[in-house]
């Protein structure tokens, strides 16, 4: 075997460990969403802090959490001419009049709302067809959570900037 091949097989085994990394796939899901976030101009930090807190409350966490996300955020955004139709047949919007996304809060659950009419399987079509089948368990989760638990989630994570400020200066004192 060659020594330049060996060095080659070496560099590859090499990367594809960086990449298998927890935190390595944590931070390419946090760059990913937010490179999302950012082309889309529209998701406040907090509605995605909000959507990854659901998302690990029901089993699905850090970068798998992320990507999802990111891949949710994509196809809202570019929809296929299929997607497109379901979109119109189901009566929802994602983009409020200005152009920009609406929250999470009010988008998954109507989206629920929406399909509650359908059958299981006419609903998993339409699913399927507005997201990749990766992403379907966590488009359900997101979609099972009520517009309450959007909200208290939310407020929860906006209480907590504040909480950790007020231990950050009692610690100092």
């Amino acid at each position: 075997m060659a020594k330049g091949h060996r060095s080659q097989i070496k560099r590859e085994r090499n990367e594809n460990n960086r990449e298998t990394r927890p935190s390595a796939k944590l931070s390419y899901a946090r760059v990913s969403v937010q490179k999302a976030a950012f082309v889309l101009d529209a998701i406040r930090g907090k509605d995605v802090t909000t959507a990854l807190g659901i998302l690990a409350d029901n089993g699905i966490k850090g970068g798998e959490g992320g990507t999802h996300l990111r891949n949710m955020l994509l196809k809202l955004a570019h929809p296929t001419q299929e997607a497109a139709a379901v979109i119109d047949k189901l009566g929802l919007n994602f983009f409020d009049a200005q152009g920009k996304m609406r929250s999470f809060a009010d988008i998954f659950p109507e989206m629920n709302e929406a399909m509650s009419k359908l059958t299981d399987q006419e609903k998993l079509e339409a699913i399927s067809t507005l997201f990749n089948s990766y992403d379907i368990s966590s488009v359900n989760a997101l979609m099972s959570t009520s517009k309450d638990r959007w909200t208290k989630l939310g407020e929860a994570i906006g209480d907590s900037a504040g909480a950790a400020d007020k231990m950050s200066r009692t610690q100092l004192d």
